[in-house]
Formats: structure tokens, sequence, C-alpha cells
């Protein structure tokens, strides 16, 4: 996947209380996120991701930023998900998960770049 901006990409140089603040949304976008796959609410499911991916990069959290975006993609427009697809979004939401509970900033070096290849793999061929 070709990624919409660097991952490694420090971000804005944002106050200590902004900075928090982000931190603090991310479980909270990503149990939104969880709570529309698991209702099969992908419009819903787009939303939360595409929250999560335009403001992760502002604050160097390029890894992030870049599985929330492939999250998006995959629930971008459709009404249901069918196995396949399903299994992939839950792929993906499991890497968030773990990234945001690890405040994984930047790309995560080697070890985020096979994150995103193992993904890749996930979404090739939906």
């Amino acid at each position: 996947m070709t990624e919409p901006y660097d991952i490694d990409d420090p971000g804005e140089a944002m106050p200590a209380p902004v900075r928090a603040a982000f931190r603090e949304a991310l479980p909270r976008d990503l149990a939104r996120a969880r709570d529309a796959f698991a209702r099969g609410a992908p419009a819903e499911l787009f939303g939360a991701a595409h929250d999560i991916k335009g403001q992760a990069p502002l604050f160097g959290y390029g890894l992030i930023g870049a599985v929330a975006h492939a999250t998006a993609e995959l629930s971008r427009g459709r009404a249901a998900f069918d196995d396949a697809r399903r299994d992939a979004v839950a792929a993906h939401l499991d890497a968030l998960e773990t990234l945001i509970a690890n405040d994984i900033a930047g790309g995560g070096g080697e070890l985020g770049r096979a994150l995103l290849e193992e993904l890749e793999i996930r979404r090739r061929g939906l």
C-alpha cells in the first residue's frame, strides 16, 4: 500500500495538553470503530477510522494513521462485509488496538513496515 504520507514524519509541534487530549481520544475513536464493526455498520466504521487517519499523522503517529487509512478504505462505500473483508478489517482493528495501547509513535521502524506488509497481504485479492 502506498501511504498517503510519510509514516516517519514527526508531525506538528503541539502543546503538551493538545497532544495529551489526542492520545486520550484515540482509545475512544478505536472503540467507536470496533462498535461500528460489531454492529455491521461500515459507514460508521469508515467515519471512525477516517477520524483517526486524519489526526494521527499530525501528532507524529504515522503508523497508526496508515493502519487507520487502510481500515477506512476497507469499509469505504460498503453496505456490508463478506467473510474475507470482515477478517481483514478485524486484523486491522487488532493492529490499531495494539499500536494505540503501546503508544507507538512514528512509523514503528522495521516492525512497523512488516506490520503494514502483513496487513497489505490481507487486503490483496479482496
